[in-house]
């Protein structure tokens, strides 16, 4: 049975999120290969600025993307508390700035935009509903997919449906969970046979990275101004176990990238578990079949992704008592 989204999306406390939506039919609606190299690389090139723009409206981090032909993925992290610290003055400016929707407010004058805001203050209510709006992953989904499907359909000159329904949403409970998802988006273009390795995936952001740790290694090749914009404005690996306070030792870069390209390697040659990805997944709780558990995510788990114990406690929070995925938990992560 479904669960309502407002028992998988709790805008009362910060959590990870993984957001996915397809096209609908799974038509290749987002790019169509390399026939057509606007569809290949403009739209996705537009579709990932706007990802990020929004991201820095409703101040939450990006930690991952991946714009596929068909489908996108998007792993967020959503604190409460960021919205929660600001003036009812810098919540009325990051509404402003939503103009996605609204485009005519960019031809404002000055003296509009502060008239603007004086009124937004001034309604209590409006501003109570909008610090709830630019915490809530809901709102930032429903902004991305309308005006994705808004500009696609007319770029194609159709009417209707874009996306096949609403955007399927994943809670992240703990890092190993995490750590499957992130390598689950990374690796999603390889799977596919759309890619043969990681540094292929143009429009995901373990490319986006690649090439900036590239540069920053004196590689000849210069990181064009997008690219260092994007890269900028994704949550470094680094930091990204560490804005939800997980215990647990982060991973650098290198060894993040060495365990995907390791993945990869298995993916291909269908090697069985090596030594470092084993040890990876030990840190993080989970069992040596990191490969098996990566390909968990998306058939496997619906609501939440997590440990038992950890799924257990979320479902009990909105009166139930499991959620779909439970025995591939027991599958994936090591028992204490």
């Amino acid at each position: 049975m479904a669960i309502a989204r407002k028992h998988i999306i709790d805008r009362s406390e910060a959590g990870y999120y993984l957001l996915t939506n397809r096209c609908v039919r799974q038509a290749f609606s987002l790019g169509s290969g390399p026939v057509d190299e606007y569809f290949y690389y403009l739209r996705k090139k537009w579709i990932e600025e706007l990802m990020l723009y929004l991201s820095s409206i409703f101040l939450n981090d990006l930690l991952n993307f991946n714009v596929m032909d068909n489908h996108m993925h998007l792993i967020t992290f959503f604190d409460p508390e960021r919205i929660n610290r600001l003036s009812d003055y810098e919540v009325a400016q990051l509404v402003l700035a939503l103009d996605v929707k609204s485009p005519r407010r960019k031809t404002w004058s000055v003296e509009k935009r502060r008239k603007w805001i004086e009124e937004f203050v001034a309604d209590r209510a409006r501003v109570v509903h909008w610090r709830k709006g630019l915490c809530d992953p809901s709102k930032f989904m429903a902004y991305l997919d309308e005006v994705i499907a808004h500009r696609c359909n007319k770029e194609d000159g159709f009417k209707g449906h874009f996306w096949q329904g609403r955007f399927h949403s994943v809670k992240l409970k703990d890092p190993g969970a995490l750590l499957m998802t992130m390598l689950y988006v990374d690796l999603n273009t390889v799977r596919a046979g759309a890619a043969l390795g990681v540094e292929d995936s143009r429009h995901s952001a373990i490319a986006y990275r690649l090439r900036a740790a590239e540069v920053l290694s004196g590689e000849p090749n210069a990181l064009e101004a997008r690219s260092q914009w994007i890269v900028s404005g994704l949550c470094p690996i680094e930091e990204m176990f560490d804005i939800g306070k997980f215990c647990v030792k982060p991973l650098r870069f290198a060894q993040y990238l060495k365990l995907a390209k390791e993945l990869v390697r298995q993916h291909h040659e269908s090697k069985p578990k090596t030594v470092y990805s084993a040890a990876v997944a030990k840190r993080y709780g989970l069992k040596d079949n990191l490969r098996e558990a990566i390909e968990s995510v998306e058939s496997d788990y619906h609501y939440c992704i997590g440990s038992e114990e950890n799924m257990c406690r979320d479902a009990r929070k909105r009166g139930g008592r499991w959620y779909w995925g439970m025995s591939a938990s027991r599958a994936n992560y090591r028992q204490e």
